[in-house]
């Protein structure tokens, strides 16, 4: 019987389409592998990577099962920072990518191109990790159970902790060998647990308000009264522009002193902190601690999309004239970053 994560990967299907913007991929040096047939440009990027990477679909599937041995997936997108930083240490390493071809059967995969692979993915990662974040890399059995999971591993151990990923290729290689049922027993519990988390939900009464209160009350439980924002459990730290901007609507409907103080103390650190670029415009992505003061030095237009119109609809709901210049500071960057081809 097909497992439930095989059904969910393999469900949406594959569509690889030829590109003749295969001429412009990075590392033209060699030969290509398989991805040079892709329609993405992110994977048009690993075109010429020592790794025989495979698209998503069932070559590579069958490969896995035909020669017993765990797949590798990289998932990531073209404007991640660590995912750019991944291809050069490591995916460009031909002794790396030694061990990967020995060892694994290797997918890489656009999560923009197949958001339906990401989610799930991105659910396995979780589960085993705890925390989420791309390049999401994963080590599953060939019927395709996540046994490990990781985000950016350097070529070498560092600071940080972090093992160098020759060191986890050896280690997983090593256990696969030896260690097989545990594997494939902490996959299936991955599996599982995912099974669990999309049966469907008991139906309960529609109440909107009650809904909204509860939310509310939520997240002024997370609130930072040191920092502004939300606590987090790791160092790094978002804006959280969506639930800052359900607070504001709130706040307009149902005004608390107690909300728009959490309301107001986010903005201000945020606009008043390092995240904030205040030479450039705009906003970065997040802070790399809790006091927004160090940014990771990295800028989305969807972030900034966001970011402008909560503060514009902080100074609708305040009338405080801070928030109506943060906003004017956010389309200036965006208008003239754009006219620059930024």
């Amino acid at each position: 019987m097909m497992r439930l994560l095989l059904a969910l990967l393999l469900g949406a299907g594959i569509s690889i389409s030829p590109s003749a913007e295969a001429a412009g991929t990075q590392n033209q040096a060699g030969t290509p592998n398989r991805l040079i047939a892709s329609g993405s440009p992110y994977l048009l990027q690993h075109a010429y990577n020592p790794v025989h990477w495979f698209p998503w679909g069932p070559e590579a599937i069958e490969k896995a099962r035909r020669e017993n041995k765990p797949v590798f997936i990289s998932v990531g997108y073209s404007t991640c920072f660590w995912c750019h930083v991944a291809n050069r240490s490591l995916f460009q390493n031909p002794e790396i990518a030694a061990l990967m071809n020995s060892w694994f059967v290797n997918i890489k995969i656009d999560r923009e191109q197949r958001p339906d692979l990401d989610r799930v993915l991105m659910e396995a990662t979780l589960i085993l990790t705890g925390s989420r974040g791309w390049p999401n890399n994963l080590f599953l059995t060939p019927d395709l159970e996540p046994f490990l999971a990781g985000s950016y591993f350097p070529p070498e151990p560092d600071d940080f902790g972090r093992p160098g990923f020759p060191d986890v290729l050896k280690q997983v290689h090593a256990d696969w060998t030896t260690r097989r049922a545990l594997l494939t027993d902490k996959g299936r519990t991955v599996v599982a647990r995912i099974r669990e988390s999309h049966r469907p939900a008991p139906r309960v009464p529609i109440a909107p308000e009650d809904w909204r209160r509860a939310g509310a009350q939520d997240w002024l439980a997370r609130t930072d009264a040191g920092h502004g924002g939300f606590v987090v459990a790791t160092g790094a730290k978002f804006p959280q522009t969506p639930a800052l901007a359900f607070l504001l609507a709130e706040q307009r409907i149902r005004p608390r002193a107690q909300l728009l103080a959490a309301i107001r103390a986010a903005l201000d650190a945020m606009s008043a902190g390092g995240i904030h670029d205040h030479v450039g415009g705009g906003f970065h992505r997040y802070a790399i601690e809790p006091t927004w003061s160090i940014p990771h030095f990295e800028k989305m237009l969807y972030d900034n999309a966001q970011l402008l119109s909560l503060y514009a609809e902080a100074h609708t709901v305040t009338g405080d004239p801070r928030y109506r210049r943060v906003a004017e500071d956010i389309a200036a960057h965006l208008a003239r970053d754009k006219e620059a081809g930024g």
